[in-house]
């Protein structure tokens, strides 16, 4: 931008910017303090904005300040009066020493320029105890000034270079305690004369010192871990850690500044004057040496726990629970051997830390913005590994706290083991909120999966069209306020919001509904049910919703209908077995679809077992079901009545035909297999009729076929006719009943 305001033309700007001798010369100066290197200048100078902010600052009078400093990677840039560097890093400033354009002629002469470290606190003390004292409060520098403005002077740039030092220190994370000029310029043998103790001015200045440092000893030894926790923030165990450690670390640099000689001197002068602040700076002193002792002891037995808590921000949430143990087994031996940390407030601040970590990964598994948003059996399972994980972290903290006992497992000659006697809920606060919040979310989740069942419900009998119309209805109303919580914006897990707590007492007020609505629709049903069957098939469909109370409580009375109506199926299963077994008796066949007597006798005794079978095994299926009445247990017992009966007639039938049968095996076992009548060309099985009939099967398909072919058709299969008879000729001579091998012959002959 040119002066007046015209727009200058890119390119001209960029060869104005390059061949300007004043940007020439804020190049050198950025080589030269900041170390900037060419090929970094002339990416920067390359780019419009940095070349126009350049030539606005030389140009124009609105802007008094330019800064340059480099960022990441050693790039330059550039700000104004507004902006300040990003990063820690060195800065280049160039002030104009009147308003308007800098002369390109004159430039040199009308520009201040000035470096401020990264660390400007580091010098900040220096450049007042060095430069500003050594101008302003030299008497030589004060000629014709009031006393009283002198005494003032110094006292005041005492107190900037005090301020100074301890800011410096808070900016490095710890505490530094500034000595008086006046102390900090006297030599040991100068403070040790007599002539300070009438030195009014040195005298205020040491106790100006002590009560200043006192404040910043006092501040340090107040600190306290929880301090975090009484806020309302949630804090890991790996803040106890580090606050430890920087107060082991704080301390020490407390005490090695107390141990300057210049110290016990500032000491025994409050102690010869008399002062009031001897015996309170004294008494600090000691406490920081105690304070000294304690954080090194609780530092050294807290560092075993740096592998724990790294152990459990790798695992998944899921696999913590094995971690348990080692944690507690760690955090006992802490109690009982550490001199300083076995006391409740502390070992209650590092569980609650804990508590805090295990939330934070609960709630990374939960993901709880996407929790009603998961399909239903997933999140079931989250929710219920995650109270899973609470629970067990619970029990393993109170197996342990069972352990610190006299005579435990925990327990030391000479030494005296202290219980953990404090109130669990001072650590289980936030989980026993969260566990809460989740048996809340998963008894949503528990009536999702019964409720959307609701919509394969398909009701049969006289009102079935009615009753499964009630039941879609449900089932459109659960849909809907399902489709509310699966579109919340909240998060579920918070449990000090309560929009989440509206839509769950709305939900579960529907639920009741539904579940009073649901009641009445399965009696209906359950009342125009034909038959046993259709009664067990009704309770089959509706599943787990029989256990929702309400429904259960509803439909309750119907067990008793239900068990008479299974006591009158047992009791037509005996007539049928009655039936059986007198006919048996006089002598009449019992006959089974395509099967022999024996068989079908024992087929037509199996379909009567798993009759009844079936219909027990329903009945014991049922939750509610009262089975120890005793009208079930009679029941029960006529079922195991008619079942022995059953197999005792199984034995019975089965006993009788195994009658004769190994002589007659053994009469037949060296005869061959089949017989071949000469004259028809048919084969037979050869053995006894009445153990055939099943083996007969074998030789049928070769008889039918050679009984009904045609004299045209033969000559079509002659040659397969003469391989099967080829094949069958073994069975006629050769091969005997007896034989081991009898069955891969006639597998093979089957394959065929």
């Amino acid at each position: 931008m040119a002066e007046g305001g015209v727009r200058v033309p890119s390119g001209q700007l960029k060869v104005s910017a390059v061949s300007d001798e004043r940007v020439d010369f804020l190049r050198e100066q950025a080589f030269t303090a900041l170390r900037l290197k060419t090929d970094k200048w002339n990416r920067f100078i390359g780019a419009e904005e940095n070349q126009k902010a350049l030539l606005d600052f030389l140009d124009h009078g609105w802007g008094r300040r330019l800064i340059l400093f480099t960022g990441p990677g050693g790039t330059l840039h550039v700000g104004d009066e507004q902006s300040s560097s990003p990063w820690r890093t060195k800065l280049l400033c160039v002030l104009k020493k009147t308003g308007g354009s800098v002369s390109r002629s004159h430039f040199r002469s009308q520009l201040w320029l000035g470096e401020v470290p990264a660390q400007p606190m580091d010098h900040a003390p220096i450049l007042i105890g060095q430069v500003l004292v050594s101008m302003l409060a030299n008497p030589l520098n004060q000629k014709g000034w009031p006393r009283v403005m002198g005494q003032d002077m110094r006292r005041q740039l005492e107190h900037l270079r005090s301020r100074a030092v301890t800011l410096q220190g808070r900016a490095e994370g710890r505490t530094l305690l500034p000595l008086p000029l006046s102390v900090e310029r006297k030599d040991q043998h100068q403070l040790s004369s007599d002539l300070c103790l009438v030195d009014r001015a040195l005298l205020y200045a040491i106790e100006t010192m002590v009560i200043q440092w006192s404040q910043q000893m006092g501040s340090v030894l107040q600190r306290d871990s929880s301090n975090l926790l009484r806020q309302g923030d949630h804090p890991g165990p790996m803040v106890e850690l580090h606050f430890w450690a920087q107060q082991k670390e704080n301390l020490l640099g407390i005490q090695k500044q107390l141990q300057n000689p210049k110290v016990d001197q500032v000491l025994e002068i409050l102690q010869r004057i008399n002062s009031s602040y001897y015996a309170s700076f004294h008494n600090i002193i000691q406490k920081v040496n105690q304070a000294v002792v304690e954080a090194e002891d609780i530092d050294l037995y807290l560092k075993p726990l740096r592998k724990h808590i790294v152990a459990f921000e790798e695992r998944i949430f899921t696999d913590l629970e094995p971690l348990f143990p080692a944690l507690l087994h760690t955090l006992a031996l802490i109690w009982t051997h550490s001199r300083f940390y076995c006391s409740p407030p502390h070992i209650v601040t590092l569980l609650t830390e804990f508590c805090n970590l295990l939330i934070d990964k609960a709630m990374v598994y939960l993901i709880p913005e996407e929790l009603f948003k998961m399909e239903l059996e997933e999140g079931m399972e989250r929710v219920q590994r995650a109270v899973q994980v609470f629970r067990a972290f619970k029990r393993t903290f109170q197996q342990y706290r069972d352990q610190l006992t006299p005579t435990g497992p925990y327990s030391r000659p000479g030494w005296s083991v202290r219980p953990w006697d404090f109130p669990s809920y001072l650590i289980f606060q936030r989980i026993d909120r969260m566990m809460e919040r989740l048996l809340m979310i998963e008894e949503l989740f528990a009536s999702a999966l019964d409720f959307l069942k609701l919509e394969r419900v398909e009701l049969g009998g006289s009102r079935g069209k009615i009753l499964s119309e009630m039941v879609y209805s449900m089932n459109d109303e659960f849909h809907d306020s399902w489709r509310i919580l699966r579109e919340s914006k909240y998060d579920p897990l918070d449990y000090s919001k309560k929009e989440f707590v509206r839509d769950y007492d709305r939900f579960v007020e529907q639920n009741q509904d539904f579940d009073q609505r649901l009641g009445t629709v399965l009696n209906l049903a359950f009342q125009h049910s034909p038959s046993l069957e259709s009664a067990f098939k009704l309770l089959q469909i509706f599943g787990t919703l029989l256990e929702r109370p309400r429904v259960h409580q509803l439909f309750s009375p119907n067990y008793s209908i239900l068990l008479a109506m299974f006591q009158e199926e047992v009791s037509i299963c005996q007539q049928i077995l009655d039936t059986h077994r007198e006919r048996l008796r006089n002598g009449g066949p019992v006959l089974s679809k395509n099967m022999p007597t024996v068989a079908g006798t024992l087929k037509w005794s199996q379909e009567l077992r798993e009759r009844i079978l079936t219909n027990r095994s329903n009945l014991n299926q049922l939750t509610h079901m009262p089975l120890d009445s005793p009208d079930a247990e009679q029941v029960l017992r006529t079922c195991e009545c008619i079942l022995e009966a059953l197999d005792q007639l199984d034995e019975e039938v089965y006993a009788n035909w195994c009658v004769g049968l190994d002589e007659l095996c053994h009469a037949y076992m060296d005869e061959p297999l089949l017989s071949l009548a000469e004259e028809s060309g048919l084969y037979s099985v050869n053995f006894n009729p009445a153990y055939t009939s099943t083996l007969s099967q074998i030789t049928q398909w070769h008889n039918k076929l050679h009984s009904t072919i045609l004299p045209v058709e033969l000559e079509l299969v002659g040659a397969e006719m003469d391989e099967v008879k080829s094949k069958l000729k073994p069975a006629l001579k050769e091969l005997r009943w007896s034989q081991e091998d009898l069955w891969d012959y006639i597998r093979r002959f089957a394959h065929c």
